[in-house]
This record gives C-alpha cells, structure tokens and sequence, in this order.
C-alpha cells in the first residue's frame, strides 16, 4: 500500500481506496465555479453596460456562494476542522494547498465586497478598480491551484505529473463559472447579456475539448502508467462517465448548440435553451473533475 500526506492527513492507496475521493472532486468543482463566477462577474463590471448588471450581480453571488458551501467540503476531507485554520498561518509556502486556502478565503473576502459593489454601497465605490483586479487574481489563484495541487501532490501519479492537467483544470473553472452565471440569469427570466456569455463559453468548450484530447493523446503515448490510465478513461472503467457525462453531455452537445447560437447573429438565446445548457456543462466539469481525481488514482504505482 503507497500513500501520501496532504495538509498533514494521510492519505494512502490499495484496497480499492483512493486518497482523494469525491470530497475532493466537490470541492475542486466548486472552487473552479467560484474562481470562474467572479471572473465573468468582474468582466460584467468593467463594460459597464446596462444589458450586463445582471451577470454582474449573479457571478459576485455565486463566486460567494459557491465559496460558503466550498469551505465546509474542504474541512470535512481534512479530517480535523483545526487543521483548515493550522493551514492558514502554519502552511509551507512552497504548499499549492497554503496557497489554495489563501487565495480562497481571499476570493471569498472580494467577493463579499464585490455585492456590496453591485449593490451601490458608497463605501466601496470608489475602490471598484482595486476591488475586481485583486479579486479577479485570488479567482486565478484558486483556479490554479487545483490544479497545482494535483500535478505536486504526488511523483509519478499517471494523468497528475503532466502539465496538461493546469490548463484544462483552470479552462474548466471558466467555463463553470460561465455556465453557472448563465444559469442563474436565464433560470431568473432574464437574457439581456447572455449571447456575451455564449459566446464566451462556444469559445471556451472548443478549447477545453481540444485540451482533453491533447492530455488523453499525451497520456496514452507517455509511460506505461500513463498509458494504464488513459485506457482506463476511454475504455474502461470511466468510459462511461468520460464518454456520455464529459464528451456527449458536457462538451459536443453545448459546443453545438453555443456555436449555433454564435453563427445565427441573432438576439440574446432563449433563457430555456440557455439553462439547458449551461446545466450540461456543469455536469460536463463534474465529469471532468472527476475523472482527472480518479483516474490519477485508479492505477497503482507498484
């Protein structure tokens, strides 16, 4: 049995337990929306744009929503409620995980103070410049660092150790937020600003595509570990979740529907079809997060 110490909680492999399990993959999903949300609610802010309130408004709730439910799952898997508290004045600075926390309880400050900002407080007015460009850059921090913390987190780990793992993970937390603002405006009967955001994302889900195809091709022609996982993802046993949640569901059928939106040059898409889809991508990212945590693990080292 081969394992790993991550926040100082042992984490170990074999016996068909993996180290990070589906706390993690929430939290990591739920960090990229949160990273994601605040960037697409800050851009919303800088244009300045009537038609564009609304999408500011959602992201700076959702990036804090998003963080208050996020915190309690990254405590839960630390196994000591302490040890969330230890890591933010007794973590290494060369740690993704100190970083991680940092930037998060940062995110999750600037966006507090970005809904005081949609909200026309006076007090923060003035520092709207100062608020979106700090925050803006805790929200690529965390984006990152799930990132990070996997491709660190142990040698060798087949799927983690390559570099392609970074730009997918932080293209994803993009198009989460993305995704999730769009929901939250559509579900709300708006649609003023919406074919922005599709646009965005028909962009964004091309790229992420692109992206997963290029760490599977890297994978399945790198070590043989690599190679294991990879097989693992398109034919065994994530096929299914990678295959029919992240390619048909989370990735072909939005990039479809988004480009066609893209193409037509039409008014703001339906709110109805908006929602549909921007759930699908969801679903998409969870798949993907999942995938990625799990099938850097499934394969034993030994």
């Amino acid at each position: 049995m081969n394992g790993m110490v991550s926040y100082n909680v042992p984490h170990f492999f074999g016996e068909g337990l993996v180290p990070w399990g589906m706390l993690i993959v929430v939290h990591f999903f739920l960090s990229g929306m949160a990273a994601g949300s605040f960037i697409a609610s800050a851009a919303a802010s800088y244009l300045d744009d009537e038609r564009y309130k609304k999408i500011a408004a959602a992201g700076a709730y959702l990036a804090l929503l998003s963080i208050i439910v996020d915190v309690p799952i990254l405590i839960l898997d630390l196994d000591r409620p302490f040890r969330f508290i230890t890591l933010l004045y007794r973590g290494s600075v060369t740690a993704p995980l100190t970083w991680g926390v940092w930037f998060l309880i940062g995110l999750g400050l600037f966006s507090l103070l970005n809904i005081a900002l949609q909200r026309g407080v006076e007090a923060v007015k003035g520092s709207k410049a100062l608020i979106l460009v700090i925050g803006s850059v805790c929200a690529v921090g965390v984006s990152a660092y799930t990132a990070v913390a996997l491709n660190v987190a142990t040698n060798a780990r087949p799927l983690w150790s390559d570099g392609a793992v970074i730009p997918v993970f932080m293209v994803a937390s993009a198009t989460t937020g993305i995704a999730a603002v769009s929901l939250a405006v559509s579900l709300s009967g708006g649609r003023k600003g919406l074919s922005s955001l599709n646009a965005a994302n028909a962009v964004l889900l091309l790229f992420q595509l692109a992206l997963v195809a290029f760490m599977l091709i890297t994978a399945s022609t790198s070590s043989p570990l690599s190679r294991e996982a990879a097989g693992v993802i398109l034919s065994g046993g994530l096929s299914l979740v990678f295959w029919i949640g992240l390619v048909t569901i989370g990735l072909v059928i939005p990039v479809i529907v988004s480009w066609s939106n893209v193409l037509a040059k039409g008014a703001e898409p339906k709110a109805g079809t908006t929602a549909l889809i921007s759930a699908m991508v969801l679903v998409g990212v969870l798949a993907l997060r999942y995938i990625i945590v799990y099938g850097g693990q499934i394969i034993p080292l030994t």
